[in-house]
């Protein structure tokens, strides 16, 4: 084409880009968020080992976007989205043992990062076994931990003991050899559930994966799609083609299912022992003696197929297991896939049934179901059907037909459509000689796909069949398609995913795209509103949200603008003037003052759970009703015997296995009904343990609005997966609702810093404040606990107005903990709890070697009574201490300290440097001159002015000074909030004290860390009085007079401050009179004399 165009005259040039034009921008239709939700758009989420690198034409995401959307002029389609899918390792990419194997997010947040560079959606393979394990088992990662637990206890064995191929070393600790999947699948670790340590470290750093990626979502609602669950779980087959696991935990897990013991009381196979027995002839005499079978009989009865049949289980299990964790770690379980090989439950095939994994394993409650496909099953419409039959959101999340055929290429990725699959993750981009699309026939179909499909809508889901998350409607704000119009803004440019632009008006204006031609938005299906966005410098001015109705009255919501990047949510169905309306506009008024810069990243919707009544799908099984129509948006009829009722539909036919309502989290119902006579709408609800429980409210003939708040409603809690109304329950009477929703009571806090590792004994939590409009005394409830359950809470506060807190309690925090937050007004309204998050924390006390990870230039270490020592032994000595992968938030610890002697003494100071290194790169020092005195000292160091201390700081160390024979001792060191104060004593004086009268006076201080203890270091007490270690002066004294004391207060951290303060005892008050008279008679006596 440039050859072309090089020997064309200029009209030619011209002419063909007018015409270009002309093509692209006919195509655009402009992105209504309403028609662009979740659940109306199917997503092509390609594997590969991408970077944002423009000048990569292979790996580079700015290639593969151009080229995936070559067909497409380049334009995304409005429901068929191209992205990619990258993995979270969560047993591979863990910490060392120092910090007990506890999952790093750094390889996560990279590709976050990837993600907003390239604009493009993101989902994530959040894989722990069996993929996820290095060859070299001297790497101390999670997954070689627990390989290597016990000996390998909790490896899968097969039939004959082996953990892996038999002409193989049996031994857990040498290396994985080479082969076809090396080193994924040679050793793999028991599914059993029995396997406590398996399932507590997986469920522990699942969760944490899970977890992040959810804090990520909330950041990047625009981005980051759903995530699916460990890759083909299933039984070791791969590492030697045999049978597994007989481990001893699953044996142990198998007598229990056959017996109904353990996790399976009450649910056993056979009733006694006896029974077992006589089914298959044995003669066992206890439960504890049965073996599993291993010799092969595929007759149907046999003991065999009862064996595989709990094998499946068992994979079943572990699938479910995860689904769960990642659910209770705060994803949408429409978000969340399993992902398995769909083996044919009836197949035949010897190497198949090892894996114990058909496609019934991936049907899980809670969640939706998601395989892996190559070849002829990329075709495979059984499969497919079989997943939608079960739920109607599934997902493909390795696909290729290994076709050089684009034809039959085309032809597989159509029968992914037609089947109403979700999302397909064709692997592998570039790279991968077998499997890569780059360049092939399968890239060439996913071209013709996308083109072909361009214009279609994703049909595969009703809006009730799906969670509310999917509903939400995002302006992502990544190009012009966001917005209508704009005003009072100049310099507007779209780059990185956000939309940037400065201020040349007092009251700039961006009016976000609606198509208000085809449909309003209907007000009451949401309940909040959020967006991110920057402004450079501090603002001056208010924000707001304003909407106008279909009968043109404008209302909106203010909010104040913040320097920097911020979240910002608001709890809109909070405000009267937002509910029952239909919106055909809504503009945004950032708030900042002229000449500022913005960026605005996403402005976002969350809906509740809501029903319309625009179509009869909408409800199922009316009973005693009569005249039942849906018209204009409301469902109308006669109760025919006073006791009429329908239920409203969800999904998985109407069991809600992902449409369930959270009642933890929305307690609040409102609706609008017209009713021709004063009645009583009753509620009945069935939740997954239990039910029906019910609750009602009085309404009154005409047209009203009502809310019921069921938050003292003990029995609305858990899953309610059946709901169900009785709109008026009078006989013959007529009644007619308009809208139903369910919503939570206030907003959810943000939480701001996701800080997986502190190395602090003042952990700091924060978070963002929501707008409540009718409820500004917002204060909030903190706890922090040791278990994701918060059954063991360490710590809790409640009433807190600011929104960060620092965890101070007598005992400083080691090891892992869990923390949330949430909203609470002055009339009792709650909101939900934030997702769990972890936090490890740990201060260097040098209870252990590892607090510095390596040194350079020193002797070796040595660490006696909780303190590190290592001798200078040559010009450059530094020793790194022992920080986490994600690094320390230095714009949350902002001060160091750190215990240091040096000897022998020189008489002389010795200058530290402090070399601290940014996770973004680069690396910067500070200096500290210490007496080489042999003495203790505190080094204080506050980079609170240091614009090169921000963002995360991966590595910190300390270089003591160069002197001949110096030996460095380190006590503790710690980082502290930036808010943090020194030690003080608080006292002014002391209370004066009366002689023969029991004293007692408190010593108070502020600013101390952990356990402390006072002494009196200088001056003694009056007689009769002690000093305690507490601070406190008790007793009786004995002796009258004034004593000048000198006090000191210590904290955990040797950290320590001193006081002078007089204590006064005077003598007792019928003493002092007497001893006052003598004194004014001798007075007077020797006046008159003299």
């Amino acid at each position: 084409m440039k050859n072309h165009f090089s020997t064309s005259p200029d009209y030619v040039k011209w002419a063909f880009f007018i015409v270009f034009l002309f093509l692209f921008f006919a195509t655009q239709v402009n992105a209504d968020p309403i028609d662009e939700t979740y659940y109306k758009t199917f997503y092509i989420m390609t594997l590969g080992g991408f970077n944002t690198n423009p000048n990569d034409l292979t790996n580079s995401l700015y290639s593969y976007r151009q080229r995936m959307l070559s067909q497409n002029g380049g334009a995304m389609p409005k429901n068929l989205k191209i992205g990619f899918s990258g993995g979270a390792w969560f047993l591979l990419h863990t910490e060392n043992n120092y910090y007990n194997y506890i999952y790093d997010n750094t390889e996560l947040g990279r590709q976050m990062i990837n993600s907003q560079k390239s604009n493009l959606p993101i989902g994530f393979n959040v894989n722990g076994m069996p993929w996820g394990d290095t060859a070299d088992q001297s790497v101390d990662i999670l997954h070689n931990y627990l390989e290597k637990y016990n000996d390998g206890e909790f490896l899968q064995k097969d039939q004959n003991g082996n953990i892996r191929k038999s002409s193989l070393p049996q031994n857990p600790y040498t290396n994985e050899q080479a082969g076809t999947f090396s080193p994924y699948l040679e050793m793999q670790l028991s599914l059993s559930r029995n396997a406590q340590i398996i399932q507590n470290y997986v469920g522990r750093n699942n969760r944490m994966a899970t977890g992040m990626l959810n804090w990520y979502r909330e950041h990047h609602p625009d981005l980051l799609v759903f995530a699916t669950m460990s890759s083909e779980y299933a039984q070791n087959a791969a590492a030697n083609d045999e049978y597994c696991d007989y481990s001893n935990s699953a044996k142990q897990e198998f007598r229990d299912w056959l017996s109904g013991s353990g996790l399976y009381a009450g649910q056993g196979q056979y009733s006694s022992l006896t029974d077992f027995n006589n089914a298959f002839g044995f003669s066992y005499s206890s439960w504890d003696d049965v073996e599993p079978p291993t010799s092969i009989d595929w007759t149907s009865g046999s003991y065999w197929q009862k064996w595989n049949d709990f094998r499946i289980i068992m994979v079943n299990n572990m699938e479910q297991a995860q689904i769960t964790w990642t659910v209770e770690a705060g994803w949408s379980p429409d978000r969340t896939y399993g992902h398995q090989i769909p083996f044919n439950p009836a197949t035949t095939s010897e190497h198949e049934r090892k894996y114990a994994s058909p496609w019934t394993t991936t049907f899980v409650l809670n969640g939706a179901n998601g395989i892996t496909t190559y070849g002829s099953r990329t075709w495979d419409t059984t499969i497919f059907n079989a997943m939608y039959a079960n739920d109607k959101i599934w997902g493909i999340f390795e696909y290729n037909p290994l076709s050089s055929s684009v034809s039959q290429n085309l032809s597989a990725l159509n029968s992914v459509w037609n089947s109403k699959g979700h999302v397909v993750c064709p692997y592998a981009w570039y790279g991968q000689p077998t499997y890569q699309i780059f360049g092939t026939a399968f890239e060439s179909a996913l071209q013709q796909f996308i083109s072909d499909h361009s214009a279609d809508s994703y049909t595969g889901l009703k809006f009730y069949e799906t969670a509310p998350d999917s509903r939400n409607i995002i302006w992502p704000m990544s190009d012009s398609d966001s917005i209508e119009s704009s005003s009072g803004l100049s310099s507007i440019y779209y780059t990185n995913g956000y939309m940037a632009a400065t201020i040349n008006s007092a009251d700039p204006t961006i009016s976000l795209e609606l198509d208000e031609s085809s449909h309003y938005l209907v007000s009451d299906d949401y309940c909040a509103g959020s967006f991110r966005m920057y402004i450079e410098n501090p603002p001056a001015g208010t924000g707001k949200i304003e909407w106008r109705d279909s009968g043109g009255s404008s209302y909106s919501i203010n909010f104040t603008p913040k320097q920097g990047w911020n979240i910002y949510k608001i709890h809109l169905l909070d405000d009267p003037n937002w509910r029952e309306k239909d919106i055909d506009e809504i503009k945004f008024y950032p708030g900042a003052n002229i000449a500022n810069k913005i960026k605005i990243d996403w402005i976002n919707f969350t809906a509740n759970h809501y029903w319309n009544f625009d179509s009869s799908d909408e409800t199922y099984n009316p009973q005693n009703l009569s005249n039942l129509t849906f018209a204009a948006g409301s469902i109308s009829g006669i109760d025919t015997s006073g006791d009429g009722y329908f239920y409203l539909a969800t999904d998985k036919n109407n069991a809600a296995d992902r449409a369930y309502i959270d009642a933890e989290k929305r307690k609040v119902i409102r609706f609008k009904m017209t009713s021709s006579a004063n009645a009583s709408a009753q509620f009945y609800w069935w939740t997954r343990t239990g039910g029906p429980f019910w609750d009602s409210i009085p309404i009154q003939s005409g047209t009203h609005s009502y809310e019921l708040n069921l938050s003292n409603n003990f029995n609305w809690s858990g899953k309610i997966k059946i709901f169900r109304i009785d709109p008026v329950n009078v006989a013959n009477a007529n009644f007619s609702l308009e809208y139903l929703t369910v919503s939570p009571e206030l907003t959810t806090p943000q939480i701001t810093a996701p800080d997986t590792v502190v190395n602090s004994p003042l952990p700091a939590f924060t978070w963002t404040k929501p707008i409540e409009p009718s409820a500004p005394d917002i204060t909030y409830s903190l706890q922090v606990a040791t278990d994701f359950e918060f059954s063991n809470v360490v710590y809790s506060r409640s009433g807190l107005i600011n929104c960060t807190n620092a965890y101070n309690e007598n005992i400083i925090p080691d090891g892992l903990f869990w923390w949330r937050v949430r909203s609470e007004s002055s009339n009792g309204k709650v909101s939900p709890w934030t997702a769990p998050l972890s936090m490890f924390i740990r201060v260097w006390d040098f209870s252990r070697a590892e607090d510095i990870s390596s040194t350079h230039a020193m002797g070796t270490p040595s660490v006696t009574n909780g303190i590190w020592k290592a001798a200078v032994t040559n010009g450059d000595p530094y020793a790194f201490f022992h920080t986490g992968s994600s690094g320390i938030n230095a714009d949350l610890y902002k001060k160091f300290y750190t215990r240091v002697r040096m000897t022998p003494p020189s008489g002389g100071n010795e200058t530290f440097q402090f070399y601290y290194f940014p996770t973004i790169g680069g690396f910067f020092a500070t200096t500290k001159s210490v007496p080489r005195d042999g003495q203790w000292h505190i080094v204080k160091l506050d980079f609170s002015s240091d614009p090169n201390w921000t963002g995360y700081i991966r590595y910190f160390r300390i270089d003591p000074g160069h002197g001949a024979n110096l030996t460095l001792e380190i006590d503790n060191a710690y980082f502290m909030p930036e808010n943090t104060i020194d030690i003080s004593i608080l006292n002014t004086n002391l209370d004066q004290g009366i002689i023969n009268v029991a004293y007692n006076q408190q010593l108070l201080s502020t600013g101390t860390v952990g356990i402390t203890s006072w002494s009196l270091i200088s001056g003694t007490l009056q007689s009769g009085l002690v000093f305690n270690i507490d601070g406190t002066i008790t007793g009786t004294p004995t002796e009258p007079g004034t004593k000048i004391l000198t006090f000191e207060i210590e904290d955990e951290l040797a950290r320590s401050t001193t006081k002078r303060l007089s204590l006064e005892i005077i003598p007792e008050p019928v003493l002092f009179i007497i001893y006052y008279l003598s004194f004014m008679i001798y007075y007077c006596t020797k006046r008159s004399v003299n």
